[in-house]
């Protein structure tokens, strides 16, 4: 199989949507159907990216070895390495994260600053960023179901532009803090809903000075009640 029948079988072995994946992982949402046209290639980041989330080697997905689990040169690695697949996060891999109050998924709230605890996160979701650069919020409201529920926490990596497509952390106003997919045009950004029931904001113009980015959304937990 060619590198993109690969991935499309991962896909399909764990039934979710390029799409989906590309949420996961901050690929360009149209990645997939960009590699399969010639538009783009696959580069060695996005390769990688896809080969931890699905815990396959990059010479699997480039048809170097049908050992989906293969490593080369692994004599020259530390004799205390094993691979993510092969053992579960322990609490060395893990850094508290704070969590900064909450971010609504509806009609807007304040968003608030203050510390409302820490979630333990795994170094691997950081992709190598600094800790600093990452804080968790809580979900409030329904508009981005079915990707984000009430009460759900989403990590944020603090920047100030997303890719159009990408889901982000966004205040308006200087006060109103919602999670929304974002899209942009010449003189224009729209922030989209999940939820159909909710409408597209458009913000055109000038008025596009009052939507600033907080962050992209990396991740997210469903707590569960039990």
């Amino acid at each position: 199989m060619t590198t993109i029948e690969k991935i499309k079988d991962l896909l399909a072995q764990k039934n979710m949507s390029a799409y989906k994946l590309s949420l996961e992982i901050g690929l360009n949402k149209t990645f997939l159907t960009d590699w399969t046209s010639g538009k783009a290639k696959p580069s060695a980041d996005a390769l990688s990216k896809i080969a931890d989330y699905f815990d396959v080697s990059v010479d699997y997905l480039l048809g170097r070895t049908e050992n989906r689990n293969y490593f080369p040169n692994t004599n020259e690695l530390p004799k205390d390495y094993e691979p993510k697949y092969a053992i579960p996060h322990t609490q060395s891999d893990l850094l508290d994260i704070p969590i900064l109050g909450s971010i609504c998924a509806g009609n807007g709230i304040i968003a608030d600053e203050h510390i409302d605890g820490y979630e333990p996160t795994s170094r691997h979701s950081l992709n190598g960023h600094p800790s600093s650069d990452f804080y968790w919020l809580r979900v409030e409201g329904d508009s981005m179901e079915p990707f984000f529920f009430e009460n759900d926490l989403v990590l944020v990596r603090r920047q100030t532009s997303v890719d159009s497509g990408n889901i982000a952390a966004v205040l308006i106003d200087g006060e109103e803090g919602v999670i929304k997919r974002v899209e942009y045009g010449r003189d224009w950004i729209e922030l989209i809903s999940e939820n159909p029931i909710y409408s597209t904001r458009r913000f055109e113009g000038a008025d596009v000075q009052r939507v600033y980015i907080m962050g992209l959304i990396v991740e997210s937990k469903r707590k569960i009640a039990r």
